[in-house]
């Protein structure tokens, strides 16, 4: 069965890692000579030299309700850039003594449930359309609304007060949540409660 998917890559302006909150992981970004720039100073001294070095992808596909993280750099057709990346590490001073071989980020797959297919949804739009964090490499965003689960905004919740949903945060008079644990916190479950129930 053909996967009818959304695809993203992770292609922070600037360039550097990118978190992607729906799974707090934090993932490779595109790595590109126009966003190293001529004056960066990398750790390796190596940065400069490097070919195009695609970020990792995220994929999701709505109909099956699955998800998953996949390193480019694992599929055929990067083999080259993957022969030139070994070959750039290999023939730095300390290579073959720290046994430094790039590896591909294994793959991680993910069944979700309506919210999270929700809320992968609304991260991935929001990183491509709205911050510019990523590039649509497959498919095309659905109507967001058109999806039967809620929008999460945090995926570590304060198992006290649960998550918070982007819904409950859009309701709010002057657009400012309060996190648990700052002043201000129960008034506000209060008051998000009382617009629930209104």
């Amino acid at each position: 069965m053909a996967r009818e998917e959304i695809i993203i890559e992770l292609a922070k302006r600037g360039g550097g890692d990118l978190e992607f909150p729906p799974t707090v992981g934090i993932y490779r970004g595109r790595i590109s000579q126009s966003e190293i720039g001529p004056n960066n100073q990398s750790r390796t001294g190596i940065a400069r030299r490097l070919p195009t070095v695609p970020g990792i992808c995220v994929a999701l596909d709505v109909k099956a309700k699955t998800g998953r993280i996949f390193d480019p750099l694992s599929l055929p057709e990067s083999k080259d850039t993957m022969a030139e990346i070994t070959k750039l590490l290999r023939s730095q001073p300390g290579a073959v003594v720290n046994n430094l071989e790039p590896r591909p980020v294994r793959e991680q797959n993910f069944k979700l449930n309506d919210d999270l297919v929700a809320s992968w949804h609304h991260w991935m739009q929001r990183l491509v359309e709205e911050d510019r964090h990523a590039i649509l490499r497959q498919g095309r965003f659905v109507e967001q609304a058109s999806l039967p689960g809620r929008v999460k905004l945090d995926f570590i919740s304060d198992p006290r007060t649960g998550p918070v949903y982007k819904d409950e945060f859009d309701r709010l008079e002057n657009g400012n949540y309060v996190w648990p644990g700052q002043p201000g916190f129960q008034e506000q479950q209060q008051a998000l409660q009382g617009a629930v129930a209104k």
